[in-house]
């Protein structure tokens, strides 16, 4: 079974270093998809994985690199296991987001605006 988008969410915004959040929103994809849209190489997943890939605007403490104010965190679908993390130290929203596919349903409900879930 796979986590909700909103569980997703949940799940990167409770991250111990996440001591902030001023905007989410999650996508669903293959690993595949995250890998060609913004070059990772991690090794960790199969191509065809199903991750969700959660942006995330605050303040993540990342000591001792000091203080991401941004990014986006990739955890695995079904267990919800932290995979990957492109973080920014300037307050910023990935720029490739509205690259990255949604594979969710659809019919999933989103609700917020900059504060809580988008799409």
């Amino acid at each position: 079974m796979m986590l909700s988008r909103e569980a997703a969410i949940a799940k990167v915004a409770g991250m111990p270093h996440v001591t902030s959040v001023e905007r989410t929103a999650a996508k669903l994809m293959a690993w595949k998809e995250f890998a060609r849209a913004t070059g990772c190489r991690f090794t960790g997943a199969t191509d065809e994985q199903a991750v969700w890939v959660v942006g995330i605007a605050g303040t993540l403490s990342m000591q001792p690199h000091g203080t991401a104010r941004g990014g986006a965190i990739v955890i695995d679908a079904a267990s919800g296991r932290n995979l990957a993390g492109d973080l920014f130290m300037v307050p910023m929203w990935p720029d490739y987001w509205d690259s990255l596919p949604d594979a969710a349903d659809q019919s999933e409900p989103a609700t917020g605006g900059e504060s809580g879930l988008t799409r």
